[in-house]
């Protein structure tokens, strides 16, 4: 007859196994999802590069409805605020948008950051950081009143 100190002792060494295969599991897990980031980063800074690019684009051929559109939710403002917002700046003729730095995440949401420089009509130049906005309803540039500063 087997005794109650062997039970337990088998059961504590079932109960350490079962801990040890549990950490293996959760090890592995964060080892595949720490291989998969690197990848996903890339892509979320190729397409808000993207999404920066076009909604520049729709600012200089006076798009504004487009524009508009594609904001992140953050920019919170409405159409006509924004469309005044534009008229207020002098017309876009070209852009340049850099090398991202992030993604970075906080309490309002996932954004990836770019280094724009703005050249006007009447010859100006401006530069400035712009966030582009990463959630799962989409990817849109964080601008309008008060986001721009230089």
């Amino acid at each position: 007859m087997e005794s109650v100190r062997s039970r337990a002792a088998r059961r504590r060494w079932g109960y350490a196994v079962l801990g040890l295969i549990s950490i293996a599991v959760l090890a592995s897990a964060c080892v595949a999802l720490r291989l998969q980031a690197p990848e996903r980063d890339q892509r979320d800074r190729t397409r808000a590069r993207a999404a920066l690019i076009a909604y520049f684009g729709h600012v200089r051929d006076g798009d504004w409805h487009l524009a508009y559109q594609q904001l992140d939710e953050l920019s919170n403002c409405t159409e006509a605020e924004y469309v005044d917002f534009l008229k207020e700046q002098p017309r876009l003729r070209s852009f340049t948008v850099g090398a991202p730095a992030g993604p970075s995440s906080n309490i309002d949401g996932t954004f990836v950051t770019f280094p724009v420089d703005l050249t006007y009509a009447n010859g100006k130049r401006e530069g400035f950081d712009m966030d582009v906005g990463i959630d799962t309803d989409g990817i849109g540039p964080v601008d309008g009143p008060g986001w721009r500063s230089s």
